[in-house]
């Protein structure tokens, strides 16, 4: 473990390492140098020693650390409350991947729920803005227990963040990497965010523009739908739910394959009962503690292929049927995601679904009937009943049901869900829930 393993960075261009907490942070590159940079050439970078090597520059607490080596050998950088350390890659924009090692010997502050800002490492673009992974600390977040990732202009870390669910225990060295290879500039990289334009796009399509000003967007999009079609009709299992992850794939497909006429498409889920899409992984019909009969199946949801629940070692899998008295960990978790990551993104393709009248296509009541639970239950009191559970506290203005995230969404549910046949009270009615309760057995 000599170096860092630098092979090229998407928009970023430099190595982040920050710690304003009390905790020390140590840094041990990962590989033995790069697959090659921008210039084809291999760079290596040691901690062995007292000196700092010439391309980083430090300011604050930062040192190097030969004590305290992976694997019993060579150095670390150690970066202390205060401290920064940065590695220029390069002056240009790239892709590639940035590998690193991480040591966490477990320490947490005496209240990890107040608003603290632990040890941060990540890449950093030109313009300032950033991604990085650390320890933070907030009512919403679990930084005793696992990672947060954090996008942000690197003075409001709490901005944009995105809840890993990556255990901290057991203390010792955690391996990162950071591979900036997706099409970033031209498609969402998180589900959330997957999921929100998917169905933007998708109301756009169904609205009164002009077609002439539609058609590019309806052969692009139809286009993806036919694309990721394709990968399933060629053995692709699908995008299972993990968190914010997973949606946003099933609208276009199903939306192709009602333009073009193809029925396998339009019906895919009929079509491939086995492979998975993250909103139909993430809902169902059960009964809920709130006293609603449609459910939020968990961070990690049912699996397509085994109706199992996944619970991923962590407790993920379906607990809404259980009160808030009963969570641990996982629930919480799957509560957060539920709120902060899955349902804001999801109005806006049940809605469009709902005016194309294609929910028997698309194959999954329990997903519209989510959706409606989501957009029209009032979850104030329930929201108090989880503070005085808890202790967590999600009564912030973007955490609240009976909104999507994005205005023009919330614009046309209210315009248009109304005036749809389909009643918006199907949350609160039976439905048939052996698939869910077979679930929770099998997380169990």
């Amino acid at each position: 473990m000599k170096g860092p393993r630098l092979s090229y960075a998407v928009r970023h261009r430099r190595i982040y390492d920050e710690s304003t907490d009390t905790k020390l942070l140590h840094v041990r590159p990962a590989g033995s140098g790069c697959d090659g940079d921008a210039d084809g050439q291999n760079t290596k970078y040691t901690f062995d020693s007292d000196q700092a090597p010439a391309d980083w520059a430090v300011t604050g607490d930062v040192a190097f650390d030969v004590t305290r080596g992976r694997e019993g050998s060579g150095g670390s950088l150690k970066v202390g409350p205060g401290g920064k350390a940065l590695l220029t890659l390069r002056d240009r924009d790239e892709s590639g991947k940035v590998e690193v090692w991480v040591y966490d010997d477990g320490a947490a502050p005496a209240d990890p729920r107040a608003h603290r800002l632990g040890p941060r490492w990540g890449l950093v673009q030109g313009d300032g803005r950033l991604l990085a992974v650390g320890v933070l600390y907030a009512s919403y977040l679990g930084g005793a227990e696992g990672y947060t990732a954090t996008a942000s202009d690197g003075r409001d870390w709490l901005d944009q963040l995105f809840w890993l669910g990556i255990k901290r225990a057991p203390p010792g060295w955690h391996k990162w990497a950071f591979d900036f290879e997706e099409p970033v500039e031209n498609m969402p990289q998180y589900g959330l965010e997957y999921g929100r334009v998917a169905g933007i796009c998708a109301l756009l399509l169904c609205t009164d523009l002009a077609p002439e000003q539609k058609e590019p967007l309806l052969v692009n999009y139809v286009q993806i739908g036919i694309d990721l079609g394709g990968m399933i009709r060629a053995g692709h299992p699908g995008w299972t739910g993990w968190g914010g992850h997973g949606s946003g794939r099933k609208i276009p497909i199903v939306f192709a394959g009602l333009l073009l006429g193809d029925d396998e498409l339009a019906g895919i889920s009929g079509s491939y009962p086995k492979v998975s899409f993250g909103e139909d992984d993430q809902t169902a019909y059960g009964d809920c503690w709130t006293g609603a009969k449609v459910v939020f199946a968990g961070h990690s949801g049912i699996d397509a292929a085994t109706g199992e629940g996944r619970s991923r070692g962590n407790m993920w899998g379906p607990y809404e049927h259980a009160p808030p008295s009963q969570w641990g960990d996982g629930p919480n978790t799957s509560e957060s995601y539920r709120r902060c990551c899955t349902s804001v993104g999801w109005v806006a393709q049940a809605l469009a679904l709902r005016l194309m009248h294609a929910e028997r296509q698309s194959g999954h009541d329990a997903f519209f009937d989510y959706v409606d639970r989501w957009m029209c239950e009032d979850d104030a009191p329930f929201v108090k009943t989880i503070k005085e559970a808890t202790g967590r506290d999600h009564d912030k203005d973007w955490a609240r049901q009976g909104q999507a995230w994005d205005a023009f969404v919330n614009e046309m549910w209210a315009k248009h869900r109304p005036a749809l046949a389909a009643p918006t009270d199907g949350w609160k009615q039976q439905h048939d829930d052996a698939y869910y309760r077979a679930a929770i057995k099998s997380s169990q």
